[in-house]
């Protein structure tokens, strides 16, 4: 039987390393954001399937006996809450990254798209617009094509550049892509030994996730917690649309820590369910 493989999935997420340099604007942060999400969406689905080859088609089992042994639905209803759990935490981090599109801040590269279509192209969000009138709302823009400096100009006209190649992008969604559907090759009525196996695997999955996650919390904070911050969008207060941000990756911990506290009681039942079995047969 073929048991899901823990190194290809752990080893794409060891270089999903958190850094500075990869927060450095909107679209660098969504991306973040958003593959780590696919990652946490996988882990998910993968849990929600296993629930269903460990516990609702285990044909090896008599129907009858499973209905007189309440720790099949011990570890069903672990399964299923480990896996509810991580998938509120994936829908957290799209929203998060759908948030983090829209909130630059100065410092960053961004693009004009605004109505002077000759000075359209990248430039560096200064800050606030630095004209001599005090009611003016508007940015200062600089180091624009030949060292252009655009003034009062409004947050609808800039947009994040796009976001920079880095393989482990999609290394990890691939990752994330596998905790999905390596668990659908398994058999149905998966036998108790392996199920531990594979059980305790998704644990020292959810465990790395948890610790490449979290990491990536400090370089958001600096990034976001910055006195001049602009939506983009023109709709919120951009300092509200980061708090949101920020609030979500301080949920990875705790709920990745619940889902492997799931996790750690259905192997220990798992392991309870063997014993039994081994003694029946020893009988």
């Amino acid at each position: 039987m073929a048991l899901i493989n823990t190194r290809l999935v752990t080893d794409p997420i060891n270089t999903f390393a958190a850094s500075p340099a990869r927060v450095a604007t909107a679209a660098d942060r969504a991306a973040v954001l958003t593959t780590s999400g696919v990652l946490v969406n996988g882990l998910a689905s993968g849990l929600a399937t296993l629930d269903e080859k460990i516990c609702l088609s285990n044909t090896y089992v008599p129907r009858a006996r499973r209905d007189r042994d309440k720790r099949w639905a011990t570890v069903s209803a672990r399964l299923d809450d480990a896996s509810r759990t991580a998938g509120r935490l994936a829908d957290q981090l799209r929203e998060a990254a759908h948030r983090a599109e829209k909130v630059v801040a100065a410092g960053e590269d961004v693009e004009y798209i605004g109505s002077l279509t000759d000075h359209h192209g990248r430039y560096t969000l200064a800050g606030r617009c630095t004209c001599d009138d005090p009611d003016c709302e508007g940015l200062t823009l600089t180091h624009g094509l030949q060292n252009a400096t655009l003034i009062c100009v409004n947050a609808f006209s800039i947009a994040p550049v796009a976001a920079s190649s880095w393989a482990p992008l999609i290394d990890v969604a691939n990752a994330g892509y596998r905790l999905d559907t390596d668990p659908r090759a398994l058999p149905d009525g998966l036998p108790v030994e392996p199920a531990i196996t594979i059980v305790r695997g998704m644990s020292a999955i959810t465990s790395r996730i948890r610790a490449v996650l979290t990491a990536w919390h400090d370089p958001f904070v600096d990034r976001l917690t910055q006195r001049c911050l602009i939506n983009i969008s023109g709709f919120g207060y951009a300092h509200g649309l980061a708090r949101g941000i920020l609030d979500d990756l301080d949920r990875i911990r705790p709920d990745l820590t619940v889902v492997r506290t799931h996790l750690r009681t259905a192997i220990g039942v798992l392991a309870e369910i063997e014993a039994s079995q081994t003694s029946t047969r020893a009988a």
